[in-house]
């Protein structure tokens, strides 16, 4: 219904454009198209509400870790029907039924006149129909009648007149189709009476002397239709407007903005996944301090620093640095269980290095024991890392990760992660598919806390790492990092979980490595 509301108001604010400003005008023709047009662009324009535009946006979704709770099941001897019909159901019944009853009458006024054409009507008035001319037996100047009633032929008035009164039984309950019915056929006697009269006086007196016995047919086009007379004769004799004047009928465009604004608002592809997001986010903000967990990453059993103490010295180089390699650096990730077992140790970055270099510190890392994770006190799954970074020599750099003061994003990491969630753009085709994945992402801070270097470790679909850089960056600078009193530049690895289990991206951040760049 919001449709036919939508089209209604439409055609009565375009019928006010021509009432009062361009009716006035002797540019009949552009007024024939400009009722016409408006009827049918009055009800294209609503059609956006019904267009899918949800491919052509990313689905916006916000950061964060969600809890599962137990679902209570629903029982379905529970759930009742009502089949009573809503006040909604009764309007579109009585407007089935009127507008059925309005096709039927049209149907009979057409029977009615296609009857007409084959009987005896010639002796009673002068019109045309579609391709078919009749003048009046005993009627004066036969020559200009017939003129005029040709030039409703050849530019198919009928048509115009048969395509309204069909839009208008759709249309039934709005009276404006009267009025639009009644203008068309009023400029399509003046376009007539503009062809033909060569004499204007001689042509008024004739329009009246035939217009005395006339009786109104609304599908039809009589020579000289009462209802019409004045202003007929009134426009024959009224100057010729100027051309500029035809400026004002470029008043139909901001009203088609309006209204397809209108339209647009009621698009739902548009409306439900912005309205879902938006009460998807505030209830989820609100939560979101109670389902924040009070999180401690995982580390050496005697602390990170004794771990690469030993590290350091137990690692054995099993080949050569290449010396035009400006960032030597190797860093290995692994599963860490809420045991404290360690597994699936993959290189995260420093593949340069060849496998022999990974297979060292596997050996290394497999070796020592190493505290879980920890959640609100409670040992959880984790993700452990180690990287490093050998100096021109080959050797690897000691207390590479020591660090007096951490990078830091303003408003802290959790303000940090927030605004990833808000401003992150979920893949839509990922979403669709309800698929799930792991994107890991790096990027350097910088001596002056600016973010730069950002690398796609890992992306389940293409381009949903370069969302991450992008969300970054519009973040902004971080506070750097201090060593001994001086900014130092560090490198960051981020994964982030994706998963779409209702069609909507969820995104559930990992816990950021961090080494130091030397």
């Amino acid at each position: 219904m919001t449709y036919l509301i939508l089209a209604n108001v439409s055609l009565i604010l375009f019928f006010g454009i021509y009432l009062l400003v361009l009716k006035p005008l002797t540019f009949f023709q552009w007024n024939r198209i400009y009722l016409l047009s408006t009827v049918a662009i009055s009800f294209a324009i609503p059609l956006l509400q019904f267009i899918d535009l949800s491919q052509h946006k990313e689905v916006y979704q916000p950061l964060v870790v969600i809890d599962f709770v137990e679902l209570k099941a629903v029982p379905t001897d529970a759930v009742t029907y009502n089949y009573a019909w809503s006040a909604m159901d009764w309007v579109r019944f009585v407007y089935v039924i009127g507008a059925g009853l309005m096709l039927l009458w049209l149907g009979i006024r057409l029977h009615r006149v296609f009857t007409a054409l084959g009987g005896n009507i010639t002796e009673q008035k002068s019109f045309s129909f579609f391709n078919r001319l009749f003048i009046a037996e005993g009627a004066s100047h036969r020559d200009v009648i017939a003129s005029h009633e040709q030039i409703h032929i050849k530019q198919g008035h009928s048509y115009d007149i048969l395509f309204l009164e069909a839009v208008r039984a759709l249309n039934w309950f709005n009276p404006i189709f009267y009025f639009y019915v009644k203008e068309l056929k009023f400029q399509h006697e003046c376009i007539a009476d503009k062809a033909c009269s060569k004499d204007k006086v001689q042509y008024a007196e004739l329009l009246v002397a035939n217009a005395m016995d006339v009786s109104h047919r609304v599908l039809v086009h009589e020579f000289s239709n009462q209802s019409f007379l004045k202003q007929r004769i009134m426009m024959l004799f009224k100057n010729k407007s100027k051309k500029i004047s035809r400026v004002k009928y470029l008043l139909i465009v901001p009203t088609v903005l309006i209204v397809s604004g209108v339209a647009l608002a009621f698009n739902h592809s548009i409306k439900e996944p912005i309205d879902n997001q938006v009460q998807r986010f505030e209830s989820l903000e609100i939560s979101l301090s109670s389902t924040q967990k009070n999180r401690v990453p995982p580390e050496p059993e005697k602390g990170r620093e004794v771990f690469m103490k030993w590290f350091i010295e137990n690692y054995k180089i099993p080949g050569i640095i290449d010396p035009a390699d400006k960032d030597p650096f190797l860093s290995v990730r692994f599963n860490v269980s809420q045991t404290g077992k360690l597994s699936d140790f993959q290189l995260a970055e420093g593949t340069q290095f060849g496998k022999p270099f990974f297979d060292e510190a596997v050996r290394l890392i497999s070796k020592s024991t190493w505290k879980p994770a920890e959640e609100d006190g409670k040992a959880v799954d984790s993700k452990g890392w180690v990287g490093f970074k050998f100096d021109a020599s080959g050797k690897i750099i000691e207390n590479h990760t020591r660090v007096d003061v951490s990078p830091e994003p303003k408003g802290g990491l959790n303000a940090w992660r927030k605004y990833i969630g808000k401003w992150y753009h979920f893949p839509q085709e990922f979403a669709d598919q309800k698929a799930s994945g792991e994107v890991i992402v790096s990027f350097v801070v910088g001596k002056n806390g600016e973010i730069r270097d950002l690398k796609t470790l890992k992306e389940p679909v293409t381009g949903a790492g370069k969302r991450v850089h992008d969300v970054i960056l519009k973040f902004g600078a971080w506070k750097p990092g201090i060593l001994d009193g001086q900014a130092v530049e560090y490198h960051y690895e981020l994964p982030v979980k994706l998963s779409s289990p209702d069609g909507y991206g969820v995104i559930e951040p990992g816990y950021l490595t961090s080494s130091r760049i030397m």
